[in-house]
């Protein structure tokens, strides 16, 4: 214990005093508004929770690769709706959001109701109500409405909340689509005022729907891994990869006054030397990662003592 407290007196004064986590989707889901050509007239009315894939694409967007044969007219829009609950960042002051998205590069086109992926282009990060359920549809099992949100059901969502647009965010397909999953980050900018009610959402720990959307006019077609698929048994499968959201914040001060003084000093410090290795849920310790990683350790020490 003491060459750790030693090392954590040794760690330069930070600058910032945040501490990060990384964050996955309570739910994911894409819906479709079908085009002219789309093998699913009605899908209106389905809801895709149950793929194992998302897709963002524009209504323009064409599959068509002349070396490969490809030449397929736009089948619809599709768009991605990703849920995040923010409890853990409840008192704390956020300092950045990073969105990470693992992109499938395939020949979609091949595959049912989906665009070809590859398309280059921008698309729009929308805030949108929570108050919507992923479901199991799939391209190839049609739900109810009653299965989850499907396309109609997001538009009568959008008039009835509203939807606030946060940024225009920009995919640049500079993997061909052979090569496989290829990870994109997209720092967001908090530092615009389209996020200042976002951030007082995150920081009072609300559940947050991020809505991924092409506009016609540019051209952008992607698919991406999901991170939660719905069965229609009931039950659900998780994948290692899919959406990440990387969250730096900056913890309350009562998150690190364990004795609640109103400082943070030597008594303090005791509380993680008794507890040192102690393993648990909720531990008062556990400050770092964020939401704690179940046991008080090194990080933790190193985070406490930015504080110091």
């Amino acid at each position: 214990m003491r060459e750790a407290l030693c090392i954590a007196l040794l760690v330069p004064a930070a600058q910032v005093f945040a501490v990060t986590g990384s964050l996955r989707p309570v739910n994911n889901t894409f819906v479709l508004s079908p085009g002219i050509v789309s093998p699913l007239p009605d899908a209106n009315d389905r809801n895709f929770g149950g793929s194992g894939s998302l897709c963002v694409s524009s209504s323009t967007a064409r599959a068509y690769d002349p070396n490969d044969g490809i030449d397929h007219l736009p089948k619809g829009e599709f768009i991605t709706l990703l849920k995040f609950d923010f409890s853990l960042c409840k008192g704390t002051t956020l300092s950045a959001l990073t969105l990470r998205l693992a992109i499938t590069n395939g020949n979609q086109s091949a595959n049912g109701i989906f665009n070809y992926l590859g398309s280059p282009g921008s698309f729009d990060l929308y805030w949108i109500s929570s108050d919507w359920q992923q479901g199991y549809g799939t391209p190839n099992v049609a739900v109810g409405s009653d299965g989850g949100i499907t396309y109609t059901s997001l538009v009568s969502l959008l008039n009835q909340s509203g939807s606030t647009y946060l940024e225009t965010l920009y995919y640049d397909a500079r993997y061909p689509y052979w090569t496989g999953e290829n990870g994109f980050d997209f720092e967001l900018n908090l530092a615009d005022p389209n996020y200042a009610g976002l951030v007082d959402a995150i920081e009072n720990g609300e559940t947050v729907t991020f809505m991924l959307h092409a506009p016609q006019d540019s051209g952008v077609c992607f698919n991406l891994r999901a991170y939660i698929q719905h069965n229609k048994n009931g039950t659900h499968t998780i994948r290692d990869t899919g959406p990440f959201l990387d969250v730096e914040a900056t913890l309350p001060v009562s998150a690190v006054d364990f004795d609640g003084n109103g400082e943070i000093d030597s008594v303090d410090l005791s509380y993680i030397v008794d507890h040192w290795q102690e393993t648990g849920q909720g531990l008062s310790g556990d400050i770092a990662p964020l939401g704690g990683d179940g046991i008080i350790d090194i990080l933790d020490l190193i985070e406490f003592m930015k504080y110091w």
